[in-house]
């Protein structure tokens, strides 16, 4: 799948006109939190994660007021959720997850007129994740981390605003601020039936990326 994904990214840069695009790369540190619907579960601590990844930015029209984003990142998905106290089966448990996965964001990015060697933006669009690795783990240490699955794929919409800076006509440094928000129930029970509880993975960071 990856190779899939790199090989479709290679050949639109293939086609765009050169002044328009640019490519780089980017390091993002982010904070990830879960949202869970349902009443047995409760999301616990927030965890620290990052992404790390190369960028394609094209462009769109002489003027470069709207740019279309994307690239390929990986991704660490570290968190957690935990009995709701106020259930039934209530024996203080709690489950961390470890998640590794490859995105590729497709984004619109909606940019200001350059003011000197500056631009500001916003961007809107969907970021679709691969999970690569995942674990599970529970905390008492008796085992159970087996009843549950990451599932393969995720789609989250995602958000952001920031800063270009133009260093020289070769490189731009950007800084983004970002929200990702997590559309689609990643963990699935594989022995126990809990249908009532749904669990979405969200993520809020700063991305540093350099363009060339």
């Amino acid at each position: 799948m990856k190779y899939t994904i790199l090989g479709i990214l290679i050949a639109c840069a293939s086609v765009v006109q050169a002044q328009s695009f640019r490519f780089g790369a980017s390091v993002a540190p982010a904070v990830n939190f879960w949202i869970v619907e349902g009443d047995n579960y409760l999301p616990a601590d927030n965890k620290f994660g990052f992404q790390l990844g190369g960028e394609l930015d094209y462009a769109i029209g002489e003027t470069g007021r709207f740019a279309i984003a994307s690239g390929l990142r990986f991704t660490s998905v570290p968190g957690g959720f935990e009995q709701n106290p106020t259930s039934q089966s209530y024996a203080g448990k709690y489950w961390d997850f470890k998640t590794t996965t490859l995105d590729l964001p497709i984004m619109v990015r909606l940019r200001s007129n350059e003011m000197g060697k500056s631009v500001i933006f916003l961007q809107y669009g969907v970021t679709m994740g691969f999970t690569l690795s995942s674990s599970v783990v529970l905390n008492d240490g008796k085992g159970g981390g087996e009843d549950y699955e990451y599932q393969s794929s995720n789609t989250s919409l995602t958000m952001g605003a920031g800063l270009e800076y133009n260093m020289n006509d070769h490189m731009t440094l950007m800084f983004t601020t970002f929200f990702q928000n997590g559309v689609k129930n990643m963990v699935v029970y594989t022995k126990n039936d809990d249908s009532d509880s749904r669990y979405f993975p969200q993520q809020i960071g700063l991305r540093a990326s350099v363009l060339f």
